[in-house]
């Protein structure tokens, strides 16, 4: 019982009827930390540990502390742990995060022992970090000074070059202006990853005051959910942790910002390449702060009011903007994990001298929407699709604990009183629901978005030449402060970079590693996991059942065949996913037709997907997949609905075309600028083979340069890209289809009527012609720069080695892990100073490399060139070897939701994958031994001699190493 626990006393308990589960708030006597515990039969157990750290300054101190204390500790005494923990436990989750006022260390497991390890681990981290004696891992991760080959000071460190990337991005910038202008006089205003700017000004001595202060028990949170004994947990944590330390008065409480006395207007500037366009490139944002996040109804209603003013595709303020022609994209963003929430409006690539009409649609649309009343029907819409995913609780790879436990951190931070004022949703929604024709959120828009005062304006400049412009000043700087250096400086400089070097490159001691706990081979499941794929040949096609429990929900798709297609028509079809429940039909307008799919379903999809076949080489399908999620009991409504939407949606709407084209633009640069490492993996397999080429014409560098001219060149093209859009539409209605369904067995007759009445009806009327077209999209050229305006790259190379003449085995998941973890963690990361680096190995021959935000480009492609010498090299104890093989177990086995299990075993139909080979693999994995790791270095050096390599990144440095490329140009025009 934990009411008669010595170490703690209980201070409520409560059934959370959402979840089901029983949820204890203990505090632990001597120290008074808090504990919050979910107690239920979820075999997928979390634990977290996290401290209010809110920054005084701008140096990043709370970031740096995340990553550095998890470099070794006192009973696990290794350079890293954290990355000891990825390779060789069965983790569903492990890693860190800084937020803007704590930092929290989660951990899931669904095995008791690996669970109760990585608790050991992280406790010890965060309690006695090695940092706290080895000034080294301080410089490592934050910051440090290097001498280049010139002789040149320059700064280096691991959270340095993830925030000179992030300060690469505009809408970073913007928001940081953001935060800064609405709270001046809180620890909101300052950015706790850390401004590239002031980074570089953090001691040692106020990092570690910074850690002393907050890094207490009596400064925790703690959260543990799951199936677990939760008495044995919490009296070994307090044996082991928490009983050695005393009660610690800890000042880290948030206060709250006043507002000020009118809403305030302010600008900041940001970097656009020489190739993009100034006058339209720019932001308008309006921002107001949304009372505090303790109450539960407002923490839930301002989602929906995002979501009806802004999100949905018809929703007024959006319509409103674009069909002034203000900016090219519309978002609406609502922070609720801040003590005083944030809700913005964002006009993306914008003119600046559309600054008052921004303005003054927002008070007209929102003025009017008080005075006559907001959409009911799109607010019970959005409130039921909100409910639905609430219900659903699917967070893809993600444990349910880990969000859940998050959630209850939006309110426990800030009144200990209040910790699961957030796990009752169902009963908002409710209240929600029951407030609509009362007036109760256009209450909400007239007190917080209309007449609030704690609200600003912020415009973000483009400008060229402005990071150039801003490298050049830092340049200058750090010549002067080297000028201003003594000789005896200067060498005690070197001397510490060397001296990090040495450490960095020195083996850990065996005997240390030693102690960090790992399960044995023996632990491990021996089987893989099984497909489901239950094939019902229907009157006019087939079915695919995956018979997995879904809690009511049926996920089901229509799965329809385009392998023939031209690459012109794939772009289209690519943006047709954009278009898709965007656009009227023959009985919706879209804003009616977003209620409708809200009302009936949990959500519709479309996709365009490329699967290799595993059977023969070089072979593929392409499928265009329009699917829903819904109840089991709306299925018959929600399919009408499908239908509907693919039969009659009029995809060559002109004002339409236009607004989502421009759209798809503006976001797809902004994911090219974050998530650069997957776009150069895409267009490397674009050299490589056909597939590779499609897929970059649907998803990569290459659909966007497809986007970007057809937005440049719309008007004059109007006619040719509404003929291509309607060609795609009945393209898809004219090719061969089945029926993908993970549900409950006893829905299948149903779904079998419903589908064949589609089948019989959906070419009925189209005259146009079934498309066949030959392809030849392999690229000439092996290697590409792309120039943008970046502070870092993204470096990847790869090839095929199936083309090489090897094969996929059970192996090459082992050297993947090996490679990620050991060599190019230690090579790119820690010496080389980038953020992050990986591997993608497929078994249809394609293995690609890349680096994210990464400060260098020929030192990491030189790296990529010794990986097979590291591997011809390598060698494991058994302890070693059985902790790489827990790894790559642990990633193969993560728990998947239902939707994902029945996606997992369509993937496999579509590319010919058997149960039986990837049981041969597991197999090879379960008994590998180094001389196997050893046997793949020549399938290695056969793929980097390809010399397939493409990077992306600042423009200076692509254009000092232009001999690098067979040709190189700006990412965006």
């Amino acid at each position: 019982m934990l009411e008669q626990l010595n170490a703690y006393e209980l201070v409520t308990k409560e059934y959370l009827q959402d979840i089901k589960a029983d949820g204890y708030i203990l505090r632990h006597k001597k120290t008074k930390a808090r504990i919050c515990v979910i107690s239920n039969d979820d075999t997928n157990k979390v634990f977290t540990i996290g401290f209010r750290t809110p920054p005084t300054d701008e140096t990043g101190v709370p970031h740096i502390i995340e990553h550095s204390v998890l470099c070794g500790s006192r009973k696990y005494p290794v350079k890293d742990p954290f990355i000891e923990l990825v390779k060789g436990s069965l983790n569903t989750f492990l890693n860190a995060m800084t937020y803007s006022d704590k930092t929290v260390y989660p951990v899931a497991s669904y095995n008791d022992q690996d669970f109760q390890n990585l608790m050991d681990v992280y406790l010890n981290a965060v309690f006695y970090p090695n940092v706290l004696e080895d000034e080294r891992l301080f410089r490592q991760e934050g910051w440090h000074y290097e001498v280049d080959d010139e002789g040149k000071l320059f700064v280096n460190g691991v959270v340095y070059n993830e925030m000179k990337g992030a300060y690469s991005s505009p809408e970073e910038i913007v928001n940081k202006k953001i935060y800064e202008t609405l709270f001046p006089d809180n620890a909101y205003s300052k950015d706790s990853g850390g401004n590239p700017e002031h980074i570089a000004d953090l001691t040692y001595e106020d990092y570690l005051a910074f850690y002393k202060k907050f890094y207490h028990p009596s400064n925790s949170f703690i959260y543990l959910y799951g199936d677990m004994d939760i008495e044995e947990k919490l009296n070994w944590m307090d044996e082991e942790y928490l009983s050695k330390f005393d009660y610690l008065e800890v000042d880290s409480q948030i206060p709250y910002q006043k507002p000020s006395d009118k809403v305030i207007e302010t600008e900041v500037s940001f970097g656009i390449s020489e190739e993009e366009d100034e006058e339209n490139k720019n932001y308008l944002t309006y921002n107001a702060v949304v009372a505090d996040s303790l109450d539960p109804n407002l923490y839930l209603a301002f989602g929906v009011l995002r979501y009806v003013l802004i999100s949905a595709p018809g929703a007024p303020l959006k319509k409103a903007m674009l069909d002034a022609g203000i900016g090219k994209s519309i978002v609406g963003s609502y922070d609720g994990g801040i003590k005083q929430p944030v809700f913005s409006i964002m006009a993306a690539d914008a003119k600046l001298s559309q600054k008052e009409e921004f303005l003054r649609i927002i008070k007209e649309v929102l003025t009017e929407q008080v005075q006559n009343g907001l959409n009911q029907k799109a607010l019970r819409a959005a409130i039921d699709a909100d409910e639905f995913k609430y219900r659903e609780a699917d967070y893809y790879t993600y444990p349910n604990g880990l969000i859940w436990g998050l959630t209850i951190f939006d309110s426990w931070l800030y009144d200990d009183e209040k910790p699961l004022v957030h796990m009752h949703g169902i009963e908002v929604y409710e209240y929600l629901r029951d407030q609509i024709d009362k007036g109760y959120f256009e209450e909400l828009i007239s007190k917080y978005l209309l007449n609030n005062t704690h609200a600003c304006v912020v415009i973000g400049k483009a400008q060229k030449g402005y990071n150039e412009r801003r490298e050049k000043k830092q340049l200058e700087k750090m010549k002067q402060f080297q000028e201003s250096l003594s000789e005896e400086e200067m060498k005690e400089i070197v001397l510490k970079a060397a001296e990090l070097k040495h450490f960095q490159e020195t083996p850990d001691d065996p005997k240390q590693l030693e102690r960090i706990p790992l399960l044995k081979r023996e632990d491990l499941n021996k089987k893989t996991l099984p497909f489901r794929n239950d094939l019902r040949q229907l009157r006019n096609t087939s079915l695919l059942h995956h018979d997995y429990e879904t809690r009511g929900i049926i996920y089901f798709k229509y799965v329809f065949d385009i392998s023939d297609m031209s690459e012109e028509t794939i772009s289209y079809l690519a943006l047709l996913e954009s278009i898709m429940g965007m656009v009227d039909t023959e009985n919706y307008s879209y804003d009616d037709l977003t209620n409708e799919i809200n009302l009936r379903m949990g959500g519709s999809s479309y996709s365009l997907q490329v699967y290799p076949d595993f059977e023969q080489d070089g072979e593929y399908r392409i499928t265009f997949e329009i699917g829903m999620k819904c109840l089991a009991e709306k299925f018959e409504t929600a399919n009408e609905l499908l239908e509907e939407m693919m039969l009659t949606s009029r995809v060559d709407d002109e004002n339409r075309l236009r607004q989502i084209i421009r759209t798809k633009r503006t976001s797809m640069q902004g994911a090219l600028g974050r998530a650069g490492n997957s776009a150069a993996s895409i267009r490397i397999g674009s050299y490589i083979t056909e597939e590779g080429g499609l897929r970059d014409h649907a998803m990569g560098i290459g659909f966007y340069h497809f986007i970007e001219d057809l937005e440049m060149h719309f008007d004059e093209r109007l006619q040719k890209i509404q003929e291509g859009m309607r060609n795609a539409l009945h393209q898809i209605l004219l090719s061969d289809a089945f029926v993908s369904v993970t549900c409950d067995a006893k829905e299948l007759d149903m779904i079998a009527k419903t589908a064949e009445r589609f089948i019989d009806r959906k070419a009925q009327g189209i005259t146009t012609k079934r498309e066949h077209a030959t392809r030849h999209l392999k690229k000439e050229i092996k290697s590409e720069g792309f120039k943008m305006a970046s502070q870092i790259q993204y470096v990847g190379q790869g090839g095929n080695f199936k083309q090489a003449g090897f094969e996929h085995n059970g192996y090459l998941s082992l050297v993947k892990n090996i490679l990620n973890y050991d060599y190019l963690w230690n090579e790119v990361r820690v010496l080389g100073g980038a953020y992050g680096c990986s591997c993608t190995l497929l078994r249809n021959g394609r293995f690609i490399v890349t680096s994210y935000r990464d400060p260098k480009l020929t030192e990491t492609l030189e790296t990529y060139k010794h990986m097979a010498d590291y591997i011809r090299t390598f060698d494991a104890s058994e302890r070693d070897m059985t902790k790489y093989i827990i790894g790559v177990i642990g990633e193969k086995d993560a728990p998947l939701t239902p939707m994902m299990k029945g996606e997992r075993s369509l993937a496999a139909y579509l590319t010919h994958l058997t149960e039986d080979a990837l049981q041969k693999e597991r197999e090879e994995l379960l008994k590998a031994q180094p001389e196997d790791v050893r046997a793949q270095a020549q399938l290695l050096d056969a793929v980097i001699k390809q010399g397939y390599i493409c990077a992306i990144g600042n423009e200076q440095k692509i254009s000092q190493e232009q001999a690098i490329f067979d040709k190189s140009e700006h990412l965006f025009h």
